[in-house]
């Protein structure tokens, strides 16, 4: 953010004023800030915080909570008169009941008087003193908060945030492609089956056409040999040359001696099993967002059996993880 110069109160360097409210007690109010941060100077007359100026919950009611996780505030806070309600993170937190959750949150310790200066404070607020590391949070995905101290990762640097040199990361969604010179290499799907994160990576051609998630349930033909857990995973591929290679994750804790990779033909209504030999496939055990996945990667020519249409330079590939079924065959049906 620019340099922030109100000189009024209740000031942040994201949020001024931010309050979980329920008018009539008869409901739950949640407010949530999460993966931001703030990195410009704030000042003002009171109320003055690095990322908020005043946070208020609870009111005698329990029922109003907050929760603020995977937050950082790097900018110096000032304030014009006397020191009043001035914090690194908050500048007042205004809390009854103890309705706020705070995970993971730093602020820069060099400019303020604490994670909060007046009211409640904050468990897992953490100091970084800027000017002593003033690359602390930039150009990297690895320090805290980014990784989350080693636990779940949900400063998602694959699919939500990108690093900048010499700068804070920026959301990925805010930069913009040239389809000419910036192929999209990438794709991130919802499981149509149990809403779990699918990613999708390929080289070899341009883009991703389309990409959507299905399940079994869905295709004309049902496969008796084998269920899929977490569904199919539907792309177009364009601009391919000969051969693409596809990167599939998976969310799963999944036993790599009981799975393997099925292709859905949607023309044949047959199924196919991916290997070493048809497709080069390797499956590795990985993480999305923190939890345990299956990584599968395996190449698909143009035209070629895995190829489902026949358009040249254009593959099309609904693959999905396949665990065989106890006591069904796993041969016919026009199946590899």
């Amino acid at each position: 953010m620019p340099k922030e110069t109100c000189r009024d109160s209740r000031v942040g360097g994201l949020i001024g004023y931010a309050e979980a409210y329920n008018d009539d007690y008869d409901a739950d109010a949640f407010l949530v800030v999460q993966n931001s941060y703030a990195s410009g100077e704030v000042w003002g007359n009171a109320g003055v915080g690095g990322l908020i100026g005043h946070l208020e919950t609870g009111d005698n009611n329990d029922r109003e909570r907050a929760t603020l996780k995977n937050n950082f505030a790097s900018g110096f806070v000032t304030f014009a008169n006397a020191p009043a309600y001035s914090g690194g993170f908050i500048g007042n937190n205004d809390e009854s009941d103890d309705p706020v959750t705070s995970e993971n949150n730093y602020y820069d310790s060099s400019g303020s008087d604490g994670c909060v200066y007046e009211g409640e404070e904050l468990d897992n607020c953490n100091a970084i003193d800027e000017e002593a590391d003033t690359s602390y949070f930039k150009s990297n995905s690895t320090n805290a908060p980014f990784n989350n101290s080693g636990t779940i990762n949900d400063w998602d640097f694959t699919n939500t945030w990108d690093t900048k040199t010499d700068d804070y990361p920026i959301l990925r969604a805010s930069i913009e492609a040239d389809p000419e010179t910036d192929p999209v290499t990438s794709s991130s799907l919802t499981s149509a089956e149990d809403a779990t994160p699918i990613v999708l990576a390929q080289t070899g051609c341009s883009a991703f056409g389309t990409s959507s998630s299905s399940k079994e349930s869905s295709f004309q033909v049902q496969d008796p040999a084998y269920s899929y857990p977490v569904g199919f995973a539907s792309f177009v591929l364009t601009g391919c040359g000969s051969t693409a290679t596809v990167t599939a994750s998976f969310t799963g804790d999944f036993d790599l001696s009981k799975i393997t990779l099925r292709k859905y033909n949607s023309v044949t209504n047959t199924y196919t099993t991916l290997t070493t030999a048809n497709s080069s496939l390797v499956l590795t055990k990985t993480t999305l967002q923190g939890k345990p996945a299956v990584q599968a990667v395996y190449q698909i020519t143009d035209g070629g059996i895995l190829d489902q249409d026949s358009i040249t330079g254009q593959i099309t590939d609904p693959v999905g993880i396949g665990q065989l079924v106890v006591g069904a065959p796993n041969t016919g049906l026009g199946r590899l």
